[in-house]
């Protein structure tokens, strides 16, 4: 095993190289031009087993995990997702047809997204055949159009409320979605509302609340808030029947970091949450993306040109945005085995983007590499190629899988 630390990233090195879950990564840059995203899916079954196992272990029974299709949508994800008997959650009709044409069913299938258009609406009745699990409702202007088009088209529908909670979520600002600044959501005077005009409707059963306060989160304070004022409605409206608490947590992409709460301390919250206030006979819905998918795969790079205390690769930001979108960290490991693991320099390794914030990291302390070098940027299986684009007219990134 590795004398590095590689905390929860399924990499190592052997003798020589590096691996991703014991895989040697060397031998695909000997059949794949980078850069390229290779993934372990076995990785991702693991992750979803591990998140079942710890909500059963702390008594939660009634629940369904829908996995955030925007993470990573790869077909090949979609069908573990079937396989592994997931739901989905999805922001657009794109994705629910991705999900169908995996035959995920659609009854396991939550319709998220703050500006889900009409047309998309219409769809996925007609595709579903009103099937949904349910429709996430995040303004009063889209329920009125769900009811409209329920009434034409004369199918029932499920819809859960997204309830925006005040709580913005210890994150980034630009994952942060739960604060009365941010688009999501309907605050709790439109909530009031929406549960009245919802009643009155013959197609439209607002069967539940749901809630996502950010991605990406450190600390469990800002979901027990949200949680606290979730669970007012449940009191009041005991017909709701679902409580979907969405996604968010994180995954280690430092490995010096702590500052994460566990799996087990999220599980244990939640399940103290229910029994709390009785809510054992409510269906909990989790949306987790980043948490299945995220260790799942790295991005493999070569370092093309060098000057100074710059490594210039063949990856860009229209490959992997998030460093350049977030100032998001990735380690970065040369896939040849350091001589040492305190010999470090400082290093920005940049892309080939005419942009100058088109850097993986900068100026920060590294192994030493040079032109030739093979390199891993870690933890990339979520909100990477996802995110790509041809910027400069370069091709899209492709996609293998050991």
């Amino acid at each position: 095993m590795a004398y590095i630390n590689l905390i929860n990233s399924y990499l190592s090195y052997n003798e020589s190289t590096l691996c991703l879950n014991n895989h040697s990564l060397d031998e695909y840059t000997k059949n794949f031009a980078t850069p390229f995203y290779l993934y372990d899916l076995s990785i991702f079954e693991k992750n979803y087993q591990s998140f079942i196992a710890a909500a059963q272990q702390v008594g939660i029974k009634e629940f369904l995990t829908c996995y955030a299709i925007k993470s990573n949508d790869h077909s090949n994800f979609l069908s573990s997702v079937k396989n592994l008997g997931s739901g989905a959650d999805v922001v657009s009709i794109g994705e629910l047809r991705k999900c169908l044409k995996s035959k995920i069913a659609p009854e396991n299938i939550v319709f998220s997204g703050v500006g889900k258009t009409d047309d998309e609406i219409n769809a996925a009745l007609v595709e579903t055949n009103g099937k949904l699990k349910c429709i996430n409702v995040e303004s009063l202007d889209e329920l009125a159009s769900i009811i409209s088009i329920s009434e034409l088209s004369k199918k029932e529908i499920n819809i859960c409320l997204r309830l925006n909670p005040a709580s913005p979520g210890d994150t980034h600002e630009h994952i942060s979605t739960g604060g009365t600044d941010h688009k999501f959501g309907l605050l709790e005077f439109e909530i009031n509302q929406a549960l009245k005009i919802s009643k009155k409707s013959k197609f439209v059963n607002c069967i539940g609340l749901s809630m996502h306060i950010g991605s990406q989160l450190t600390s469990l304070e800002e979901t027990k808030g949200a949680l606290k004022t979730m669970n007012e409605y449940f009191q009041s409206y005991p017909y709701l029947k679902i409580m979907n608490i969405g996604g968010g947590l994180g995954i280690h992409y430092d490995p010096t970091s702590n500052s994460l709460c566990s799996l087990e301390d999220y599980m244990e919250m939640v399940s103290s949450f229910i029994n709390t206030n009785k809510l054992q006979s409510k269906e909990i819905i989790f949306e987790p993306g980043r948490f299945l998918s995220g260790n799942t795969g790295v991005l493999i790079t070569k370092v093309i040109r060098q000057k100074r205390f710059f490594r210039i690769v063949d990856a860009g930001m229209n490959d992997m945005l998030r460093p350049a979108l977030y100032d998001a960290h990735h380690e970065i490991y040369p896939l040849k085995k350091p001589a040492s693991p305190n010999n470090k320099e400082e290093l920005t390794i940049a892309g080939p983007i005419c942009e100058t914030g088109d850097f993986f990291i900068n100026k920060k302390s590294c192994y030493p590499v040079i032109k030739g070098d093979f390199l891993a940027i870690s933890n990339v299986g979520a909100y990477g190629k996802v995110l790509s684009s041809t910027y400069n007219s370069r091709s899209l990134i492709k996609e293998y899988f050991i």
